[in-house]
């Protein structure tokens, strides 16, 4: 009998921190400026009844920080030093927790 190896797809080194890093960016941007908008306009007293698309904006934010906080622990377990893991799991936990924040104490 033939000995088959099968090979694994693997990311190259550091593709996941750079996408932990982007998904955190994006994770950070969607927990905050919905949040920026709706104080910004309360004080300007034009605050329209519904912002559909700051809820969504909202919504995505810990989504996309659930997937970047994934992938930044991951390549951090694979490489022990790196910084855009690092960031990406910082930026990732606050938009994760921002919007847990604004929920539940807002």
């Amino acid at each position: 009998m033939e000995s088959r190896t099968i090979q694994q797809s693997k990311v190259p080194p550091g593709k996941k921190a750079v996408a932990s890093l982007i998904l955190g960016i994006i994770s950070l941007f969607c927990a905050i400026e919905p949040i920026v908008m709706v104080e910004l306009l309360t004080c300007l007293k034009r605050l329209p009844m519904v912002l559909p698309l700051e809820s969504i904006l909202f919504s995505a934010a810990p989504l996309t920080g659930i997937v970047g906080l994934i992938l930044g622990v991951l390549e951090l377990k694979s490489r022990k030093q790196s910084f855009n893991a690092l960031l990406g799991i910082i930026f990732s936990a606050i938009g994760i927790l921002v919007p847990l924040y604004y929920f539940l104490f807002h």
